[in-house]
């Protein structure tokens, strides 16, 4: 039996987007495709960080290839990319895999 294992890291469409900006929590999208190694990486870091944060910021991913929108708005350019948003504004980008304390550095200066 082959089972996916569990996320804290959901996949959200463009259509769900303004929903979440519209949230009281910090929020933090990780736009990647399925089959960039740099982006699986990131992912894993993603979930490490939903598990620190339980309840104190939303972390999403967003599938560039099944999605256009959301990342042509904000000019993604370069995968894996990372943006964080408070109050519904962009407040952080991050380019590339860096190490996982990058990404908590910045969650934690935003909290």
């Amino acid at each position: 039996m082959n089972t996916a294992p569990e996320t804290r890291v959901p996949e959200i469409q463009d259509s769900d987007f303004e929903a979440l900006l519209n949230s009281n929590t910090l929020v933090l999208v990780d736009f990647m495709v399925s089959w960039c190694g740099p982006c699986r990486k990131v992912s894993r870091f993603m979930e490490k960080l939903a598990e620190t944060f339980d309840g104190k910021i939303t972390i999403v991913k967003i599938d560039t290839e099944k999605n256009r929108e959301i990342p042509q708005q904000f000019e993604v350019s370069r995968l894996p990319e990372v943006l964080l948003f408070k109050n519904g504004e962009l407040v952080e980008r991050i380019l590339g895999a860096k190490p996982q304390s990058t990404f908590a550095e910045a969650v934690t200066k935003h909290l």
